[in-house]
């Protein structure tokens, strides 16, 4: 007689219990990116330390031989999983190093107009007055472009747009060079996305245009009397009621405008009321217009592992990412989740049955993102532009690189020990780097930062969305256990 193979739960199955469907359960397996739903049976024999075979489980023979083809169940020891996640994390870093298509961002200038007491300007400030003024010439614009062929020589390998940054790239005393920037990309096929305050964008009417500056990402605080006190010009004092009307300037024109309502603990209550006043008047019904609240990140809440205590002596200013979510849950404004990322990739698995899309890194600019700015220095992520000890490289006479490079480069979740031992690694992909050499200047941590308690939240989000689409398959094959 035959000796029955034994099975063994796999090290990376995720198991999320589903608060609104009694006696069912989402998994997700963290390396072959199954997504299901099962019955209690299924998560019985799923139990971490179980040796299982197809003749002495809970299920039947087709459901056993289902959850071995999707990696539920394994004969892989948990050191052979592990080597083969690393394996695969390199693998798919390695690809994505060579035929990724490569992004391109112009730090127009490093000059602003508003004094926000949280942005990396105090910080770059150090270097003086004249430092941070500095704005591109057209000499510079001109360079940047050919850097870009530099950087990158196939052509097709580089993404169409390029967004502009700052600093505030569209401040009015920047229009000439900004159109310079924009005529000279359009000859060359680029669209043009902005990040900005939203102040001054009424003096650029003429270059937003779906063809031309197609799409801003705007800040705001709150409402008025809250936001006035935060993102203050430094000669107009409050900014709330032009940018408001420039929205709508703007979304008149065509154009898509993504809303960032950045949120602590001192204004978190307002963020309804915040929405609420877009959707009085009409902006939150445009297509164009994405309204998003965003956790703001300072020392008191960049390390994971802290936690943000408040007291009536010492009240905390600042969220942690888990007290953030679940504050945004309890709103009535749509889809408000800090990994908005998460929950768009496990809807789309679970409505067209298919596997989740997986990456060894947590953001593009860990594989081909480039930052050119008026001092001919290239960088690579918006939350290191003007550290020197983040600079990548240099573009003024060619193609120079530092050690910096290598290290944003090279780091994937196979190379961050704790990383290639967590079921969750290819779903966060090791977190934001910029906020690893934040919180401890070191290429080999992780950042975490309660994401496995925010997985299980956006899981059960992201179910009852499905569940309540009306075209919803409810006896499709995801509830084949």
């Amino acid at each position: 007689m035959t000796k029955p193979q034994i099975f063994r739960p796999s090290t990376y199955n995720i198991i999320v219990e589903l608060k609104n469907a009694p006696d069912k359960y989402m998994m997700v397996h963290g390396y072959t990116g199954a997504i299901d739903i099962a019955n209690p049976n299924v998560i019985e024999l799923l139990k971490p330390g179980n040796r299982v075979s197809r003749v002495n489980s809970l299920v039947s023979i087709k459901t056993f031989n289902t959850l071995v083809k999707r990696g539920y169940l394994t004969q892989k020891t948990a050191a052979e999983e592990r080597q083969f996640c690393q394996r695969w994390a390199n693998f798919m870093h390695s690809w994505r190093k060579r035929f990724g298509m490569r992004s391109f961002m112009f730090m127009v200038t490093y000059d602003c107009n508003f004094r926000c007491p949280y942005c990396y300007e105090s910080t770059i400030s150090e270097h003086g007055r004249q430092w941070t003024k500095k704005t591109f010439t057209k000499e510079m614009v001109d360079r940047a472009y050919e850097a870009m062929t530099e950087i990158e020589p196939d052509e097709q390998k580089r993404i169409k747009s390029i967004t502009l940054y700052g600093g505030e790239p569209l401040l009015a005393k920047n229009r000439e060079i900004v159109e310079y920037i924009v005529q000279k990309g359009l000859e060359q096929g680029y669209k043009f996305e902005a990040i900005s305050n939203g102040y001054e964008i009424d003096h650029y009417l003429d270059l937003l245009d779906p063809e031309k500056i197609y799409s801003i990402q705007i800040s705001v605080d709150g409402p008025k009397e809250i936001h006035d006190r935060r993102r203050y010009h430094y000669q107009d004092g409050g900014t709330f009621d032009k940018i408001f009307q420039n929205i709508g300037l703007a979304l008149n024109k065509g154009i898509r405008i993504g809303l960032r309502a950045n949120t602590d603990a001192t204004n978190y209550q307002f963020i309804e009321s915040l929405y609420d006043q877009f959707k009085s008047v009409g902006y939150t019904d445009n297509p164009n217009f994405v309204f998003s609240a965003a956790l703001v990140v300072g020392d008191e809440n960049i390390r994971p592992e802290s936690q943000v205590i408040s007291n009536p002596e010492h009240p905390a200013t600042l969220l942690s990412k888990a007290d953030f979510n679940a504050k945004m849950q309890q709103t009535k404004v749509p889809g408000q989740h800090q990994e908005m990322w998460i929950y768009r990739k496990l809807y789309t698995a679970i409505k067209h049955k298919a596997r989740i899309d997986f990456s060894p890194v947590y953001c593009g600019v860990q594989v081909g993102a480039y930052i050119l700015d008026p001092f001919g220095d290239i960088y690579n992520c918006w939350e290191t532009v003007g550290k020197k000890r983040h600079i990548l490289g240099h573009y003024t006479e060619g193609i120079s690189w530092e050690k910096e490079t290598e290290n944003w480069h090279q780091r994937n979740i196979a190379t961050t020990p704790r990383c290639s031992v967590c079921k969750y690694a290819f779903l966060c992909g090791g977190g934001c780097l910029a906020k690893v050499l934040k919180a401890y200047n070191d290429f080999t941590k992780p950042y975490c930062h309660s994401f496995p308690e925010i997985f299980h939240q956006i899981a059960n989000n992201a179910y009852d969305a499905y569940m309540q689409d009306p075209i919803c398959e409810c006896h499709s094959n995801l509830n084949k256990k």
